[in-house]
């Protein structure tokens, strides 16, 4: 699996949201940030999330993933929905470890 690319909705202000930036660029991840700071707009989105995902969603970031298993077919590229901060983290942290044992072999 590579990771294409993220996309992180998220607020001014917002600490989570610049970790999530941070934690992106560290490992070399290009994203795309969208802006949520209209609280109508944020609300919008929290209520879209919600139904979409089966569950509550009522803070930033949101962030989803594309990834692939062939790079060549851009069908086969899937947008993964990870959470936020912490669940991107715990992500990338399980995707370096599988890129560093594959590298083993």
């Amino acid at each position: 699996m590579t990771i294409i690319s993220a996309t992180i909705y998220g607020k001014t202000n917002c600490p989570y949201c610049d970790q999530s930036k941070l934690l992106l660029n560290n490992n070399k991840i290009k994203y795309s940030y969208i802006l949520l700071d209209n609280d109508d707009e944020r609300a919008a989105f929290y209520e879209k999330c919600s139904a979409e995902l089966g569950g509550p969603v009522r803070s930033v970031p949101q962030i989803w993933v594309t990834t692939s298993t062939d790079l060549e077919n851009t069908d086969k590229y899937i947008e993964k929905y990870v959470g936020g901060f912490h669940e991107l983290h715990k992500f990338l942290r399980n995707y370096n470890q599988t890129i560093s044992l594959s590298a083993d072999f």
